[in-house]
């Protein structure tokens, strides 16, 4: 964490008060990152329903939060996250890459690979919302929250940073899901089609 900026945030009196909701009172922070979402390129910018778990998979799920904040606004237009309200009751899902995406790196629920049209949730066959915010808002998820972000359809990077926050006394779960061994092999195949 040698970014000023990050540190600041994520040592926020305001941030650590809501974090430790989730937390308890000693916590780490792991996974932050600074999102730029450009305009699309070719259906490129879907991010489609995962779950942070499959990503960041920590003991202690339940002591473990994410921290979303909005550096601009965040609309329909330019693929705010979509969630669907409740799912992280449900535990952790069956994970795949579907066919239709166009960046290797990102799983999706199985149950939902179909679900690809992220700007159109009133089409849905599941029940997403929408969230959209205004800079400075900032959304706090479990792990296990399943939510995606659609395609950013405008001519402005959509920018934000999130945060994962974890119990002092969580560790990282490692060969905790194949998914990602076979995540890994895809971005190298991915990268090696680009270079050659």
């Amino acid at each position: 964490m040698g970014d000023p900026l990050f540190h600041s945030w994520v040592r926020h009196p305001e941030m650590l008060k809501v974090v430790r909701c989730f937390s308890g009172p000693d916590t780490k922070t792991f996974a932050n990152m600074y999102i730029n979402k450009p305009p699309d390129v070719n259906g490129t910018g879907i991010h489609p329903i995962h779950q942070d778990m499959v990503y960041y998979p920590w003991s202690h799920v339940e002591r473990t939060v994410a921290a979303w904040t909005a550096l601009a606004p965040v609309t329909k237009d330019n693929g705010c996250l979509v969630v669907v309200p409740g799912s992280h009751k449900r535990g952790l899902l069956e994970h795949s890459i579907p066919d239709w995406i166009k960046n290797a790196g990102f799983h999706t629920v199985t149950e939902v690979a179909d679900v690809n049209d992220l700007n159109d949730v009133e089409h849905a066959r599941i029940n997403l919302v929408r969230v959209e915010m205004e800079p400075g808002d900032t959304l706090y998820f479990s792990p296990l929250l399943l939510h995606g972000s659609g395609l950013n359809n405008t001519d402005a990077s959509r920018k934000s940073i999130v945060c994962h926050f974890a119990a002092s006394k969580s560790t990282y779960l490692k060969d905790f899901d194949p998914a990602q061994d076979f995540a890994a092999l895809n971005l190298a195949k991915s990268a090696h089609s680009v270079r050659g």
